[in-house]
């Protein structure tokens, strides 16, 4: 009987798990992947049960937000030690993450998506970490201010409830998407489909002394109170303006590697605008937070299709940059701080601790030629 009993059990196991992989192979809905992502933490955290598996994670995960791609991390292992659960496991979240490139249109830009991080702010850097202890969250269902609590998984399998503002006292595994290689594909496409629509600089002008350019010296945005899972921010700009050959506007997208924190200052040194790019010498800069349902083909066919009816007059230069707000995701500017700021008409001269429209960043522009290269 009891032999029966164990069977039955191992059986009904095996079949939870077929049914969460089942879950990783559905159809990706961007606006909510929570459900995948709690199926792959608590299968991730069931490994942690095997000292092979923590012993694993340890020669790969060095200290606090040190990161891996997990179909890679998973597959490694199940390959070097012969883990079949941990194979099937990989193999479901290898298609899943598939999936999200490919509706996110940019499966032939970046090889994998997903990826597991420590968040281990209390850990020294020489500190080893004892793997079979922590737990493992994923980004909760909904928008952050109505999230009531964090969940994550011990290597039982078991819930625990963490705080979503405080960050927790021991090491916490996350399961994500690698925002950074998502938002340099994303652009990467953004700025290819506005190339290809004709919505891009036709020629760089340059004078005698060389390229006229606005230089980014420094930059601030403000502290948005993010909670600890999301990590760091990943920003990029919209820069736009009316074209100064074709008779239509002109965006030019721009990621900002460095700027990953809030409320801190940047002094970037960064060549941001070519003015020569823009008739009338003036833009604007758009500036977003990038999200992890961020879709940049969506934006891109959006972007084609609104912009599409600026004139190029010069008071459309303040219609270019609202229009581009607007054909934004209409999620940003509920709850999330996805949408930071605008700054408006800017021309070639300089600007000083220069805040945006809506107070939420502030920078420093100013001229700054690229001497020609004879």
């Amino acid at each position: 009987m009891r032999f029966f009993l164990i069977l039955l059990v191992f059986v009904l196991a095996i079949s939870s798990v077929s049914a969460d992989i089942e879950t990783l192979n559905a159809d990706v809905n961007l606006n909510d992947m929570s459900e995948q992502k709690r199926v792959i933490a608590q299968q991730f955290a069931q490994q942690l049960n095997k000292a092979a598996f923590c012993a694993f994670l340890e020669s790969r995960l060095s200290g606090h937000d040190s990161a891996h791609s997990l179909v890679s991390l998973l597959n490694d292992y199940a390959d070097v030690f012969g883990d079949s659960r941990c194979g099937n496991l990989g193999e479901g979240c290898a298609n899943f993450d598939r999936n999200i490139r490919r509706v996110k249109g940019i499966e032939n830009r970046l090889q994998e998506i997903l990826q597991v991080r420590l968040h281990a702010t209390n850990s020294r850097a020489s500190e080893s970490i004892d793997f079979s202890k922590v737990l493992v969250a994923y980004e909760p269902k909904g928008q952050e201010t109505e999230w009531k609590h964090i969940e994550a998984f011990d290597c039982d399998g078991t819930a625990h409830q963490l705080s979503v503002k405080e960050a927790p006292s021991r090491p916490v595994l996350i399961v994500e998407l690698n925002s950074k290689a998502d938002m340099r594909a994303g652009l990467s496409l953004l700025n290819d489909e506005l190339r290809k629509a004709g919505l891009q600089p036709q020629k760089r002008t340059q004078n005698r002394a060389g390229l006229e350019t606005g230089k980014l010296d420094y930059i601030r945005v403000n502290d948005d109170k993010e909670p600890w899972i999301l990590g760091d921010a990943e920003m990029y700009l919209l820069v736009n303006g009316i074209d100064t050959e074709a008779q239509k506007a002109s965006i030019i997208s721009q990621e900002m590697p460095y700027l990953d924190k809030d409320d801190k200052d940047y002094f970037p040194n960064q060549v941001i605008v070519v003015w020569g790019n823009y008739r009338y010498r003036a833009c604007n800069i758009n500036v977003f937070e990038h999200d992890d349902n961020t879709n940049y083909k969506d934006i891109a066919l959006k972007l084609i299709d609104v912009v599409g009816q600026i004139s190029t007059e010069y008071k459309a230069l303040f219609d270019l940059a609202s229009e581009i707000i607007k054909a934004m995701p209409s999620n940003w500017f509920s709850n999330d701080d996805d949408y930071v700021d605008v700054f408006y008409t800017m021309e070639n001269k300089e600007y000083k601790n220069y805040q945006g429209a809506s107070r939420n960043a502030k920078i420093t522009l100013r001229p700054y030629i690229i001497p020609e290269v004879k």
